[in-house]
C-alpha cells in the first residue's frame, strides 16, 4: 500500500467513525404539545430521535439538511473508496482528483451537519461536526504537502 492510499484508508475510518460518533445518543430531544407550541418533555436521545420528533414544527427542515448532509457523504465516501480501489499501476492523476474529491464532499457533509446542529440547538454535536470538518481540511492539506510528488 502506498502512502496515498493509508491516507485514503485514514479518511475512510476517520468519515466511518463521524457516523458512529454522530449516532451516539447525545441529542437534547424536545417533545412539544399536539399544538407543536410549549415543549412537554425534554430527554436525551439518538439523532434519529432528535430529527423526527411527532410534534415539532421543525421536521421538514431537519429532514431537509440532514438527507443534503447524508447524500454528501455518501458520494464521498463513493470518491475515496473509488480512489482506493484504483490499481497500483493506473495510479497517475486519478487517485488524488479522486481523493480530493471524495474529501470536499466529506468536509462538505461534516460542516452541513454541523450547521444543522447549531442550528437545532446541539452544541456539542456542532463542535464533532465541525472538529471533523478540520481534521479533513487537515487530511487534504497533508496530501498536497507530503504525500503528492509532483
Amino acid at each position: 500500500m502506498t502512502p496515498r492510499k493509508w491516507l485514503t484508508l485514514g479518511s475512510i475510518i476517520g468519515f466511518l467513525a463521524f457516523i458512529g460518533l454522530s449516532l451516539c445518543p447525545f441529542y437534547r430531544v424536545e417533545v412539544f404539545d399536539p399544538n407543536g407550541v410549549d415543549v412537554r418533555s425534554v430527554y436525551t436521545g439518538s439523532f434519529f430521535e432528535a430529527i423526527w420528533i411527532q410534534y415539532d414544527p421543525k421536521n421538514v427542515v431537519r429532514v431537509i439538511i440532514y438527507s443534503i448532509c447524508g447524500v454528501a457523504g455518501l458520494v464521498g465516501l463513493i470518491f475515496l473508496l473509488r480512489s482506493i480501489f484504483i490499481p497500483k499501476g493506473d495510479m497517475g492523476d486519478k487517485e488524488d482528483k479522486f481523493y480530493v474529491f471524495g474529501m470536499f464532499f466529506i468536509i462538505l457533509c461534516c460542516t452541513l451537519k454541523g450547521m444543522g446542529d447549531f442550528g437545532f440547538n446541539h452544541v456539542y454535536e456542532v463542535f464533532v461536526s465541525l472538529g471533523f470538518a478540520l481534521f479533513g481540511i487537515l487530511a487534504v492539506v497533508f496530501h498536497h504537502k507530503k504525500v503528492v510528488d509532483y
